[in-house]
């Protein structure tokens, strides 16, 4: 007896040892370059994780989610050569056409905005303009496994497809007031393929919700924006890995 009740008092001690938690700092990168009297700027800003398990993988990942994000031609390329050329492209458009009316930026943030003992979220938000009728923006998550440290890709995050959908599709519908007499495929607002109404590129957790947002262009015109769709934790339960 007095064995049994030490082995309980140790496994409710082990279960109360909290998860281990991520230290965070920021990478941060700036550059501009000017040509008369416009420049062309760039911010940069992402976390770097240390101690924790597979840190250097994590590392990795969220770099190539950087790079990922400037859309260069160049992507294996380091983000400081990515930077510098998107700055010398400027330079040659304002020195080939000296009346360019205006300057470029990008701008990219990444930062940490969920940890559980199975899933660790990063939320990147990215703005750029280089000429044309307006600045284009995006939002992504990159989900990792807080075991592997492998990416969590859709298929391992989502683990009831058909729920999560018809929850997106009820949200969807109330934020964008569909009328109850339409499908959301019937409303022709919207950018919907063949194959039906579809989740979106960008899940993930932050703010204590899970998040589906659809891009700018990703399902409706421009001047729609995001539409960024919340759920609490518990109504995900068993329909994404938490």
């Amino acid at each position: 007896m007095k064995r049994l009740i030490v082995a309980l008092l140790g496994l409710a001690i082990a279960c109360q040892v909290p998860k281990k938690e991520l230290k965070v700092e920021n990478e941060v990168l700036e550059a501009s370059r000017c040509v008369g009297g416009n420049c062309a700027e760039v911010s940069i800003t992402w976390p770097k994780v240390s101690e924790f398990p597979n840190s250097e993988g994590i590392n990795d990942l969220l770099i190539q989610k950087v790079k990922g994000n400037l859309d260069t031609d160049n992507p294996q390329e380091s983000i400081e050569k990515q930077i510098e050329s998107f700055l010398s492209e400027y330079e040659e458009v304002t020195k080939e056409f000296p009346d360019y009316p205006a300057g470029w930026t990008l701008t990219i943030e990444g930062e940490l905005t969920y940890q559980s003992d199975s899933v660790l979220s990063f939320d990147f938000i990215e703005a750029n303009y280089s000429g044309g009728a307006h600045p284009n923006s995006s939002e992504t998550f990159l989900n990792i496994d807080a075991v592997s440290g492998e990416r969590l890709r859709d298929e391992t995050l989502v683990l009831d497809q058909g729920k999560l959908l018809e929850m997106a599709r009820r949200e969807f519908k109330a934020y964008h007031d569909v009328p109850d007499s339409l499908t959301v495929e019937q409303d022709d607002r919207f950018f919907i393929p063949d194959s039906g109404f579809f989740l979106p590129q960008a899940k993930g957790f932050k703010e204590g919700k899970f998040w589906l947002i659809y891009n700018p262009y990703e399902i409706a015109p421009y001047v729609f924006g995001y539409t960024s769709l919340s759920f609490e934790l518990s109504e995900v339960e068993g329909v994404v890995r938490k």
